[in-house]
């Protein structure tokens, strides 16, 4: 399903709240409206909800104009919103509250994805039990786009993992979500598309790299006898035609552990689609191929998939997938962080120092020159102790002293045994160490030379 939201206005006696917004959201997608309090993220939100109107503007699903007067309108469409404060029956039980109006429907255990006593009084229900009623109650009515307000404010670190984790499984079952924040670092964690609003208007737009470090997604024990126990990666017979970037047909390569494996190339050689797919930036566009990550078969590849089971990347767009440049050096440098909120500052001071880079860690990510932030996304990288490591021209940006460094390191990273994998073009400095070296033209990867070791 596809919203399109055009020219949308909103005004109030005293302020114009939404000035002339125009925008596409799909199903399929996790979307964060990002902004401060006055922005128009919840007027936006509740719009899109038919809780208000616009003062004008159109709304469109499918292509066909519509006009939400109110809530059952929206819902007509299977968009659901959950609220921050969620309006629930109080002298009601949970589930009662969760099947109300929806009797006929069969419970599903699997509603509730936060253990909360079915015949327990909603009056007797804390702010985050309140929110996860509601949160069932929302997907009895199998929506196919859920708006959920401050989703965060009322929920545990725990609890919100456990929200976003169940978030990004909704997706691949093709639902849309738009969870409205005012949490820049947070929205940036867990969303593919964040949208910021300043004063009304879309201030900007950005694409980011990762899902959010939640519930970890381990592999099963090797289930393919065939593979070669050195092997950390491969792909088979990958066939990937996206509509706004080079394809890839019937492309295959290994990866294998204590080596450097190159796969050189142009972007328009379809080097861009290669990284987008293997990082699970885009793995719905795969239209053929297997994947197979340290021996097991991977059904879907994700960022957080492969974060789990010790994969460490450094992706082409340093600016936006590798980092933000609203976030401070603390903030970029700690968004792979699992310890103790105590040590963080500490943590993120080590990556500086063995990065060898004079910054403060309160200073903004867009103080760095391009050199200096890719080194500190390798050595962010670096500090996760990779089993495999994906690099899109790293040393790009870097000086020829610097570059010779980030080589040698990159060398010693795969002798202590770490399968590294080089995405470059032909002429890098990167190339020339790799062991396995594999070329990428015109969509097609043909392998070029494998090194006696």
């Amino acid at each position: 399903m596809k919203i399109d939201i055009s020219h949308i206005v909103k005004k109030f006696p005293q302020k114009k709240v939404l000035d002339d917004i125009s925008y596409t959201f799909q199903t399929g997608k996790f979307y964060a409206l990002l902004g401060e309090n006055g922005a128009g993220k919840s007027t936006l939100s509740n719009i899109l909800s038919g809780f208000i109107r616009p003062s004008s503007g159109t709304i469109f699903i499918n292509g066909n104009r519509v006009l939400f007067e109110k809530p059952a309108d929206s819902q007509k469409f299977q968009i659901q919103t959950v609220q921050q404060r969620p309006l629930l029956a109080n002298e009601l039980t949970v589930k009662e509250n969760i099947m109300l109006g929806h009797e006929k429907e069969e419970f599903h255990q699997d509603f509730l994805i936060y253990p909360i006593p079915l015949h327990k009084k909603v009056s007797k229900l804390t702010a985050s039990e309140r929110f996860f009623t509601a949160f069932a109650a929302c997907l009895i009515t199998h929506p196919q786009f859920i708006i959920l307000d401050e989703p965060a404010s009322s929920l545990d670190i725990k609890q919100r993992n456990k929200l976003y984790s169940y978030l990004h499984k909704l997706l691949l079952s093709n639902i849309g979500i738009l969870i409205i924040s005012h949490d820049r670092l947070e929205a940036l964690r867990i969303a593919e598309i964040v949208i910021e609003l300043q004063n009304g208007k879309i201030h900007e737009v950005t694409h980011f790299i990762e899902y959010p470090e939640t519930d970890s997604v381990h592999l099963s024990a090797n289930t393919n006898s065939d593979i070669d126990k050195n092997e950390a990666f491969r792909v088979e017979h990958l066939t990937a035609r996206p509509i706004d970037r080079p394809a890839l047909f019937d492309s295959s390569f290994i990866v294998k552990t204590g080596m450097v494996t190159a796969i050189t190339g142009q972007r328009e050689s379809g080097l861009e689609t290669l990284e987008d797919i293997i990082t699970g930036i885009s793995s719905k566009e795969i239209d053929t191929g297997s994947f197979f990550l340290f021996g097991t078969k991977i059904k879907h590849i994700s960022p957080r998939l492969l974060r789990d089971n010790g994969t460490a990347i450094i992706p082409f767009d340093r600016n936006f997938r590798g980092s933000h440049p609203t976030l401070t050096i603390e903030e970029m440098l700690t968004v792979h962080y699992k310890g103790s909120i105590k040590r963080q500052k500490e943590y993120a001071k080590s990556i500086v120092a063995k990065a060898g880079i004079s910054i403060h860690l309160d200073d903004k990510v867009s103080y760095l020159s391009g050199g200096m932030l890719q080194r500190l996304i390798a050595f962010r990288e670096l500090e996760t102790h990779p089993r495999l490591f994906i690099l899109c021209n790293p040393t790009r940006g870097m000086d020829t002293k610097s570059a010779k460094e980030f080589t040698l390191l990159i060398q010693n990273v795969a002798n202590s045994g770490t399968a590294v994998l080089v995405l470059t073009n032909s002429n890098s400095i990167l190339s020339h160490i790799a062991s396995n070296t594999y070329i990428l033209n015109s969509g097609h990867i043909v392998h070029k030379t494998e090194k006696l070791i």
